[in-house]
């Protein structure tokens, strides 16, 4: 018995114990967002345990939140390949899908799924890798399986409720959306999901404190972004929409459509000036 511990173990716990401590002050750090203080620290820890499982883990989750996402797919699929586990495996599919990289996170999901077949988010995951790469029957058929499953599950509703608004569907969409919502209160896809159902449905005053919503609680979302700034132009609200859009603009120089609708903003509010400067001008037309 002896031997086979000697020749299983490269590290002997006894060298390293005051290093366990240190381990748990990376995840504190990483659960804090102070990244470069973790990155040091992590450092001196792989100089004394290198090559360990535990701690390439925190390596490759520290390249993840500072989105390094090709280092991190490498660390994680480096992982993987050493011990096959569902929560790598989910870990793999959210950094392709973050990349809209759909059919390796459809892979993934579904290996994860494989590895632990009740996980509702592998379940999600793969209902919305299908529904990204336009696989609209298999998705709509894998959500109703899996709401059978979790009939409650918010990530699960959510994803149906994007697929029926996709079917121009949104009375269909409405109690999946709030359901999900009323479940996760501070989710900025629930808040997304519900206000686009609601614009859709001619809810337009509530669509759009919902999209408001969606934006305080992810303020770099550039989707939520431009579909709010969308909904208050149609709704004459042309100088939110412009400082909705502005930061977006700067951020993004070469993306055409987004610059398209920052002049469009603009014009409209450049407009609306115009005509409440001179109210007079649409009288004297009307008048001949």
């Amino acid at each position: 018995g002896k031997c086979i511990n000697i020749t299983i173990r490269a590290v002997d716990p006894r060298d390293v114990i005051d290093v366990i401590p240190l381990t748990w002050q990376v995840r504190q750090l990483l659960g804090m967002g102070l990244y470069r203080r973790a990155e040091s620290l992590l450092g001196r820890i792989e100089f004394r345990m290198p090559d360990t499982f535990g701690v390439d883990l925190l390596r490759a989750q520290l390249a993840r939140r500072q989105g390094h996402t090709d280092e991190a797919i490498e660390s994680f699929t480096d992982l993987y390949l050493r011990s096959q586990s569902s929560t790598t495996a989910l870990q793999l599919a959210g950094l392709y899908a973050s990349a809209s990289i759909w059919n390796e996170a459809e892979d993934w999901y579904g290996e994860a799924l494989r590895l632990q077949p009740a996980s509702p988010e592998a379940m999600g995951g793969l209902v919305r890798a299908m529904y990204a790469q336009g696989k609209l029957a298999l998705a709509e058929e894998a959500a109703d399986r899996f709401l059978l499953i979790y009939p409650d599950h918010a990530e699960l509703q959510l994803t149906r409720a994007e697929m029926m608004l996709h079917d121009d569907q949104p009375w269909n969409a409405i109690n999946d959306a709030q359901a999900a919502l009323e479940r996760m209160p501070h989710s900025p896809w629930a808040h997304a999901v519900t206000g686009q159902v609601l614009w859709e449905l001619g809810e337009s005053e509530e669509a759009i404190e919902r999209l408001q919503d969606a934006l305080q609680l992810n303020p770099y979302n550039a989707s939520v972004r431009v579909a709010l700034s969308g909904c208050l132009l149609e709704v004459g609200r042309s100088a939110e929409a412009v400082r909705i859009l502005a930061p977006l603009a700067r951020l993004m120089p070469d993306n055409k459509d987004i610059q398209a609708r920052y002049a469009e903003a603009r014009a409209a509010l450049t407009l609306e000036r115009q005509s409440e400067s001179f109210p007079q001008t649409s009288d004297l037309s009307r008048g001949g």
